[in-house]
């Protein structure tokens, strides 16, 4: 296959060789190498690349004869560059990445001598490579050093050293291979338990009784088998689990304790915590935090990030999010008044995406901020009001790279779900400024959204049972009592769905989530108040609906 030498070419670009490769010298021009070489690497890796276009590229032609030669250097460079792989610098690479990296070139090493006879030196490096195997948690290189080491006491040699080997040798290394065995099939049964309930928690955006049975099972046989061997890898898969069964059922907070925990335990190991290692865990803890309103510790782990590093966006991002998930609006617009006056935002205005959420953050801020608050920095219109925001007219006062916030016609195929957003948040103006005739003109719009089918193994799922209130809503002429009697069932629904980890989810085109700047649940109830009191002369302000809302869920 085409892609695989085109992978090759980019791992070998980011993992460069340490010194040039040993190998057989053949009839082929070193030009040519360079050119398929350079032409692989000038192409992203997400790109569909042909053989026959590889070929049209470096000959200019199609021709059988070249493509012929063509499929020839591929073989040939292929070949050279998994050679090269052999020799790469490992300077760069996690301290347990290199380690496992020269253990297993060892490990072949070491085959070669046995095959030529070469005990002595085997045994040498057999006995370096079980005590790095043990150090790094590398189980699997420690069981074949071990039962290595066990089969070379059994072995006659002409060499004295092997010989003499004692029966107590082997009974040695033949208790270690029998710990090492029953530990590496208990790593790999936790694993498999932790990977079996990661895909099931991608199919189903609403966790059923068979995902609450399958991790409690796990937590019991990865129980038992820590404490038979209380490796490494198995406290991690037991956190794991104990991380899974918390966010089942919707124990955020637990969740989040059981991460925290997790970083602490890879914190005592420090060759397993690389710079990827701790991103992951930061972003973790930070989704709990979002799913489970925990603001104050949202703040504790931003608070140990600069605005230079790599993932600062994402961190600010997430606990924006959380502040504004936790009714904490002046919490929310110092983190993004943060964001606009400081270097992340030039790092902000270089990604198209991220630019048009953070857009609609900020229309979502001055909402619920009664746009109250001035900005000296903003990333919309100086000249944005509310009525602009809804009139057609408001795209004119817009840059012109805008277009999700300012398009009023919004995209029918549903791929774009921040115009769904851009459009909830145009109703909620129109709730406030009372325009139900311009509201029932938004039926279109919304039933564009509309899908046949609640599915509860998508991803859109709430987002779905959202766009059937809104729908039930406009049908009604926004009548308070006849909209909650036509809805109560979709936000039951809504409410047993999984809240979706938003910023990761927007960052990943073929996930195609909605994003919740706000949670459905709270702006169903924000519009609700707007309904009930459409006649009254005030509005609940939106900081009170947000503390109430809990009370109309509870008695649902």
């Amino acid at each position: 296959m085409f892609h695989t030498i085109h992978e090759l070419v980019h791992t070998l670009r980011l993992f460069p060789a340490e010194s040039a490769p040993v190998h057989t010298p053949r009839k082929t021009n070193t030009d040519d190498y360079h050119k398929l070489f350079n032409l692989l690497a000038a192409e992203p890796i997400s790109k569909k690349f042909s053989d026959e276009e590889a070929a049209k590229a470096l000959y200019n032609s199609n021709e059988p004869s070249l493509l012929k030669r063509y499929f020839t250097l591929k073989s040939r460079l292929k070949e050279r560059i998994e050679n090269t792989l052999l020799f790469v610098n490992t300077k760069h690479l996690p301290e347990r990445m290199a380690s496992e990296y020269a253990a297993h070139k060892d490990m072949t090493l070491v085959r070669i001598l046995l095959a030529a006879g070469a005990h002595e030196y085997a045994r040498i490096k057999l006995e370096k490579l079980l005590e790095r195997g043990e150090y790094y948690n590398l189980t699997d290189v420690a069981l074949f050093a071990a039962s290595q080491l066990r089969s070379l006491c059994t072995e006659p040699g002409s060499e004295p050293s092997l010989e003499n080997l004692s029966l107590q040798a082997f009974h040695k290394y033949d208790a270690i291979v029998s710990r090492l065995a029953s530990q590496h099939v208990a790593e790999l049964r936790a694993e498999g338990w932790v990977r079996r309930l990661e895909m099931l928690s991608q199919q189903e955006t609403v966790l059923s009784a068979k995902h609450s049975e399958l991790c409690t099972q796990a937590k019991r046989e990865v129980g038992i088998s820590c404490i038979e061997s209380n490796s490494f890898l198995l406290q991690v898969a037991q956190l794991r689990l104990w991380q899974y069964a918390h966010e089942a059922e919707s124990r955020f907070e637990e969740a989040f304790n059981a991460v925290q925990t997790l970083e602490h335990l890879y914190k005592q190991h420090p060759h397993f915590f690389d710079d990827h290692t701790r991103g992951m865990l930061t972003e973790e803890q930070l989704r709990f935090c979002l799913l489970g309103h925990l603001d104050e510790q949202s703040q504790v782990i931003i608070k140990k990030y600069s605005d230079k590093q790599q993932d600062f966006m994402r961190c600010v991002e997430y606990a924006f999010l959380t502040a504004l998930h936790a009714a904490k609006y002046e919490r929310a617009f110092t983190l993004f008044h943060h964001v606009l006056t400081n270097e992340a935002r030039s790092a902000l205005e270089q990604s198209p995406k991220s630019l048009e959420r953070w857009r609609i953050y900020e229309i979502t801020l001055r909402y619920v901020l009664h746009d109250k608050r001035d900005t000296a920095s903003t990333l919309l219109s100086s000249k944005f009001t509310s009525r602009s925001f809804v009139r057609p007219s408001f795209s004119a006062t817009m840059p012109p790279h805008s277009l999700p916030l300012t398009t009023t016609t919004l995209d029918s195929s549903g791929t774009n779900n921040q115009n769904f957003m851009v459009l909830v948040l145009q109703m909620l103006f129109l709730l406030d400024d009372r325009n139900y005739e311009e509201l029932r003109t938004k039926e279109a719009e919304i039933s564009a959204y509309h899908d046949e089918y609640l599915r509860k193994d998508d991803i859109t799922y709430r987002m779905q049972c959202f766009v059937r209130m809104l729908l039930h809503a406009v049908r009604t002429n926004f009548d308070y009592s006849e909209t909650r009697r036509k809805t109560d069932k979709y936000l039951r629904w809504m409410r047993e769905a999984r809240t979706i980890d938003i910023v990761r989810a927007a960052r990943m085109a073929d996930m195609q989530a909605s994003i919740e700047p706000l949670p459905y649940e709270h702006i169903w109830f924000i519009m609700l108040d707007r309904m009930n009191t459409k006649h009254v002369s005030t509005l609940t302000p939106v900081v009170q609906v947000s503390i109430e809302y809990e009370q109309l869920l509870e008695k649902l």
